[in-house]
């Protein structure tokens, strides 16, 4: 996996979190009496359109195309819009004054609609189609889900409103994400326009692939939300959350295909935003 290109992005979230990091207290602010707590959420999660590109070293030219020259391979792309999805997440944390250092694991996962956006040669020449070829191909494409699992750790800038229960926050967080895209799949059947077609079976142009794709990475998080004290130990809140995740990049191989190989897909622009509902319970004395 190559870093993605919003490292600015992962720069400046570290940024957010050396600053907050740097605050223990405001002078005179008493720190609260439970220093530690648990926390779990739920809610609803979304993004942005991804981008799908993948190649192969294929050195075949099949029928539908024309090939001026024996390919090197071939390359593809998709975009990937994301269905809202469901956001899952716990933590356990400290209370520092003003500050809030917590660690949580996440879930967030979303189905995927997929759209074709085109076909290149290897050398990014574009694949024209052969109008005398006497063959005909039938394509399938799909993708399932996109799941992201996230370890981090948070820093939180609480503001304290005097004695009011009500507390905005904002933080920001960095870690590890492990990234799937599930159910990729891809299938070519070829027939005949008119029979016989001649030169190679038909069926020895049929390709098929039904793969998972999961890659591992860094994870930078930016927060907003909000906390009410219903009671003297728990609190009830709103957490708005928007995420970078690096590319994922991975390499499998065919089901079925004319040549014995290998393919690989990376899925770029993977970003996040979740609103989720939070319920802290205070630990300690």
């Amino acid at each position: 996996m190559h870093l993605s290109r919003d490292a600015r992005a992962l720069g400046s979230a570290l940024a957010i979190c050396a600053v907050l990091g740097g605050v223990e207290h405001v002078a005179g602010q008493e720190p609260p009496s439970y220093r530690w707590y648990v926390s779990a959420a739920g809610g609803t999660n979304s993004g942005p359109v991804m981008k799908q590109a993948g190649h192969n070293r294929d050195t075949i030219c099949y029928p539908t195309f024309l090939c001026p020259a024996a390919p090197a391979g071939y390359r593809w792309s998709y975009d990937l819009a994301p269905e809202s999805g469901t956001a899952l997440e716990v933590a356990v944390g400290r209370n520092l004054g003003w500050l809030r250092l917590d660690v949580s694991v996440a879930q967030r996962s979303n189905g995927i609609k997929e759209a074709f956006t085109g076909l290149t040669f290897l050398d990014r020449t574009p694949v024209l189609p052969n109008a005398e070829s006497r063959y005909t191909s039938s394509n399938t494409t799909s993708v399932d889900a996109l799941t992201l699992r996230t370890l981090s750790l948070n820093a939180y800038r609480d503001f304290h409103l005097g004695e009011s229960r009500f507390v905005p926050y904002l933080g920001a967080g960095l870690g590890l994400s492990s990234t799937e895209l599930s159910g990729l799949y891809f299938s070519s059947e070829y027939s005949c326009i008119n029979e016989p077609c001649g030169g190679r079976p038909k069926a020895e142009y049929n390709s098929r692939q039904d793969v998972d794709l999961s890659d591992h990475g860094l994870a930078a998080l930016l927060f907003a939300g909000a906390e009410y004290r219903v009671a003297d130990r728990l609190l009830v809140g709103l957490k708005a959350a928007y995420g970078w995740i690096q590319d994922l990049e991975a390499t499998s191989r065919y089901d079925l295909h004319p040549l014995p190989g290998t393919n690989t897909n990376e899925i770029s622009g993977i970003r996040l935003w979740s609103a989720i509902l939070a319920l802290k319970y205070l630990l300690g004395a």
